[in-house]
């Protein structure tokens, strides 16, 4: 299973983001990002997720989860709804 870390810095190489480009965006130092890539710091709060996940131009959960994180999906319904039309004159 791909650790955090190295998903931060696979990331990282994708957007073309140094670690200190990185740092800025996200508000840390680029000692911060070594040590999130490293696995040195194993726990980041939930805000520096989010701003990670900003910075990187992916969502929270390919951050989280990688590349096969599952998609959300929007589910539409083109018919009546299944308990009838509210007329009172359901069967």
């Amino acid at each position: 299973m791909e650790s955090l870390g190295s998903r931060i810095k696979q990331l990282r190489l994708r957007a073309k983001l140094n670690k200190a480009a990185l740092a800025r965006k996200v508000g840390v130092s680029d000692v911060t990002i070594s040590y999130w890539e490293s696995g040195a710091i194993k726990q980041i709060g939930h805000e520096r997720l989010v701003a990670l996940a900003d910075a990187l131009d992916c969502s929270l959960a390919t951050l989280l989860e990688g590349e096969s994180a599952p998609e959300l999906l929007t589910l539409t319904h083109t018919g009546p709804p299944p308990w009838g039309t509210g007329t009172g004159n359901n069967h």
